[in-house]
């Protein structure tokens, strides 16, 4: 009888591909399936955006990665196309549903998230220590399991010359959900707020670790912040001698030019450390979560309270230089935190204005304004700033205000513009009948659009299924 096939299948990052290995390599162990691969190589970053330098997104080709006896063993490329999982379907299930072949089509495509956060019957550290151990078991290229070698003993290095102290990891997930345009407008999603880290929260935890005695190495993809961090926060945080020699930064530490090879030696530093903060939704850092030795893992933002991350910002965001667009990050989340703290009008628009102030040409900032500008009732200055926009940055706007996939992430404000048309307001008119037009409302559509027809140009269809 066949085995069922469990394929890793992404085509994204190398954190995330490596960890679909991982837990494919995990099922079919467990479940007694057949393992398999598909792998394309893949350059999908710039290494400086807005004068920025940032780590690229890089994955090799195959036999880059592992060896020959293993592409020849498990490889399916050309066999089956990468599909994403159907993982979802099991949430709160236990992983022998996965032997139901009615629920999936074939062959099974491996999820990269924590099977632990699935499954209802997995024991995270049993789960955590298999994965090590797979890891470790891995047929890697040569020189791939060269460098891996060179960080175990970089970190046995390290750890002697901070007398064996505890040595924690720090990851700054950054890259495109600050600096890219198209996710800056797509801000107000959680799994864009939450995705790169607020670089004050950072910082606290550095000062936290070395007032405890314990050596830090700070990691990011965000070269010039660690540039920033290392030239910086000695002084801000008042360091002494002692403290500065625990603090090391992932540049420091690396020479390697090759940015795979690099990418892959400072993930095995941080996998061999005995705790690591990082962002949850980082697949990078959540690679060396589960892999190199057991350690304590700690997401940052589930760390701290919503009321001690808006203390923390306040703290820090004035007191050091770094890239305007992570200020504008840090200030949107002053906004987010100051609503859900319940803070008074006047501090929740003091933390948008910020937010502008500093990433002027992001135009969700632009959309929370004029919903907090509706919920004021000051719907002739709502007219006049939607005006000012169709003037100077109509496309730029109307993108983000339609922007989305399967649905338009900006539809909280569509409701206000339906209330307040047709009152004499041409310009709130003019945002009614596009969204009308792009929900598929014809009739709406022509119900606005009929009297100023004459003063606009016909509203594009941005055309979301």
């Amino acid at each position: 009888m066949q085995k069922e096939l469990i394929l890793a299948s992404r085509d994204d990052g190398l954190g995330e591909r490596l960890r679909a290995i991982l837990n494919a390599l995990y099922i079919a162990k467990r479940l007694n399936f057949d393992f398999g691969f598909i792998w394309h190589p893949l350059n999908a970053s710039e290494t400086e955006v807005a004068k920025n330098k940032l780590a690229p997104v890089v994955v090799p080709c195959v036999d880059e990665i592992f060896s020959k006896e293993f592409i020849q063993k498990y490889s399916y490329n050309g066999i089956f196309e990468n599909r994403m999982d159907e993982f979802g379907k099991f949430k709160r299930k236990s992983i022998n549903s996965l032997k139901d072949t009615k629920v999936l089509n074939f062959p099974i495509h491996a999820t990269q998230k924590r099977l632990d956060t699935i499954f209802n019957d997995l024991d995270t550290k049993e789960y955590k220590l298999n994965l090590i151990k797979i890891w470790q078991e891995l047929d890697f290229a040569p020189k791939i399991k060269e460098i891996l070698k060179e960080a175990e003993e970089k970190i046995i290095n390290l750890k002697k010359n901070i007398d064996n102290k505890q040595l924690c990891s720090l990851h700054i997930r950054v890259g495109d959900a600050i600096f890219l345009n198209k996710f800056q407008k797509q801000i107000i999603r959680p799994n864009i707020f939450a995705r790169a880290l607020n670089f004050t929260l950072a910082i606290e935890i550095i000062n936290k670790e070395l007032k405890n005695n314990n050596a830090i190495i700070v990691f990011s993809d965000d070269l010039s912040l660690l540039e920033c961090f290392k030239n910086e926060l000695p002084n801000l945080l008042n360091l002494n001698e002692i403290q500065k020699k625990k603090l090391f930064f992932s540049i420091d530490l690396c020479d390697k030019k090759d940015y795979v090879y690099k990418a892959l030696y400072e993930n095995a530093l941080m996998s061999w450390s005995d705790k690591i903060y990082y962002t949850k939704t980082s697949g990078y850092a959540n690679l060396a979560v589960l892999t190199g030795k057991y350690k304590e893992d700690i997401g940052i933002y589930e760390y701290f309270s919503d009321e001690e991350q808006y203390k923390i910002i306040q703290k820090y965001l004035d007191r050091i230089n770094v890239h305007s667009f992570h200020k504008s990050f840090i200030c949107f989340h002053g906004f987010r935190l100051a609503k859900i703290l319940k803070k008074s009008l006047e501090e929740i628009k003091f933390w948008l204005k910020k937010a502008h102030f500093y990433n002027p040409n992001n135009d969700a900032f632009h959309l929370l304004w004029i919903e907090i500008l509706f919920k004021e009732k000051q719907i002739k200055e709502v007219n006049e700033c939607i005006e000012n926009l169709l003037m100077q940055r109509k496309n730029a706007f109307l993108e983000t205000l339609f922007c989305g996939n399967t649905r338009y992430y900006c539809d909280f404000i569509f409701d206000y513009f339906f209330k307040y048309a047709k009152k004499g307001f041409e310009n709130i008119d003019y945002i009614a009948s596009s969204i009308a037009l792009n929900l598929g409302c014809n009739e709406l559509f022509e119900f606005y659009f009929k009297e100023i027809k004459d003063k606009f140009q016909t509203p594009f269809n941005f055309e979301k299924k």
